[in-house]
């Protein structure tokens, strides 16, 4: 499979806290390069679903997979994004592949945001928007990380309370180590 996020295209930036109106983003194909993205979309319940898109992922999906249109998109750091040309748009086996590792990502990522304590839970999400950056976290400023209303609404918390727990572990910093990686246990 071709690599599909080099392929060049007209790119967009959008600062930290940016709300846009996901019209814009109808009947095109984005891709996030950099930074994270809060999607939001109404379920058939009628309750606000929520999805987290990563360097990497697809934009407005929807409109050629025939879902239901996102109804919101709010930048939780500084962005940019590159829309694919129509020429571009990859194949629907192509896509669907694609598309199948995004949710599962998006799905897994959520699922760690909603479990554990309110700690736990906001170290998950600073790991998962401290992807790519070489900025340590006892060094980032309160605009290199999300809105207190987007770190509450993922995390399902008041944003007093993630205001809080941002302020704890910045007054201790062994509480938050470098992000994990898996290592192999050796025979």
């Amino acid at each position: 499979m071709k690599n599909l996020l080099s392929m060049p295209g007209r790119t967009r930036k959008l600062n930290r806290g940016a709300a846009l109106d996901f019209r814009e983003f109808q009947g095109r194909l984005w891709t996030l390069n950099h930074g994270a993205v809060l999607i939001e979309r109404l379920t058939d319940a009628g309750e606000t679903g929520l999805r987290l898109a990563l360097p990497g992922d697809w934009i407005g999906v929807e409109d050629f997979c025939g879902l239901p249109p996102s109804t919101g998109l709010s930048a939780l750091m500084d962005c940019r994004l590159s829309v694919f040309s129509t020429a571009q748009v990859p194949p629907m086996s192509e896509m669907v592949i694609h598309l199948l590792h995004q949710h599962q990502r998006s799905a897994d990522h959520l699922l760690a945001l909603r479990t554990g304590s309110v700690a736990q839970r906001l170290e998950v999400l600073l790991g998962i928007v401290r992807t790519g950056s070489q900025k340590p976290l006892l060094q980032w400023r309160a605009e290199d990380l999300p809105a207190l209303r987007h770190i509450a609404l993922l995390l399902d918390i008041a944003p007093e309370t993630a205001c809080r727990s941002l302020a704890q572990m910045r007054a201790t910093p062994t509480a938050h180590p470098a992000p994990r990686q898996t290592r192999l246990a050796q025979a």
